[in-house]
């Protein structure tokens, strides 16, 4: 089995890749929020898979909606795909070390370390309803501000 943790940003998303025992296959991989990055994405897990012959399994930060495009990719390509809520990585992070390393290769590599020690991964399957009560929520919120500021 291959673990891959996803660090997801604004313009570009960092990759590292895990086996079954903890030895980093792939410790860091640079690319690009755009169809193009994820096509070179697919093509290194493709061959990562062929060269090990093992399953894959992702994981990323469900960070506002600059994962939902990599995210619908992915499951489109059917990947098995989790989605962690950022405290849950930061803190999994304390517990690794005392050092404050926050680099974006540091949280792939965290990130792949908490999908491998997961026990059950499939609560973290993102769910769209709730994603998607989660854009009306912010949406009504912020009609409420604009409406209260036009009062």
């Amino acid at each position: 089995m291959l673990f891959v943790g996803i660090d997801v940003a604004k313009s570009h998303h960092d990759v590292a890749v895990l086996d079954d025992n903890g030895l980093v296959v792939l410790r860091h991989l640079r690319i690009l929020n755009s169809r193009q990055g994820f096509a070179t994405l697919h093509q290194s897990l493709i061959q990562l898979s062929a060269d090990t012959n093992d399953d894959i399994r992702i994981a990323m930060e469900a960070t506002g909606h600059y994962h939902l495009n990599l995210l619908l990719f992915l499951q489109a390509n059917a990947y098995p795909i989790f989605a962690y809520n950022p405290f849950l990585i930061k803190e999994f992070a304390r517990t690794l070390t005392l050092r404050k390393t926050k680099t974006d290769k540091a949280d792939a590599l965290t990130i792949a370390k908490k999908l491998a020690t997961d026990l059950s991964s499939d609560r973290f399957k993102p769910d769209f309803n709730m994603q998607e009560l989660k854009f009306l929520t912010h949406h009504r919120n912020r009609l409420t501000d604009s409406r209260s500021k036009l009062k």
